[in-house]
């Protein structure tokens, strides 16, 4: 009984040892994906590389660049 608790603490203490260097702590600028193609993309991407489609657009009153599925500026 003892070793196979043993064995799944370890199994449970290698899950997370194995997250932790899969995740270097640094924020991951390709989490986005293009939402026509699917294709992984940079945050600050103004249109995707693949399909070309725009992501971001120049807000028409304070300029900023805002997604271009926001109906309203953050900015504003």
């Amino acid at each position: 009984m003892m070793i196979i608790l043993f064995i799944i603490l370890i199994f449970v203490m290698y899950l997370f040892i194995y997250d932790d260097i899969k995740y270097d702590g640094s924020e991951n600028k390709l989490k986005d994906k293009c939402w026509q193609c699917g294709s992984k993309i940079n945050k600050d991407y103004d249109r995707c590389p693949k399909c070309k489609v725009e992501l971001r657009k120049k807000c028409d009153k304070c300029g900023n660049m805002i997604d271009v599925c926001w109906r309203k500026c953050p900015y504003c």
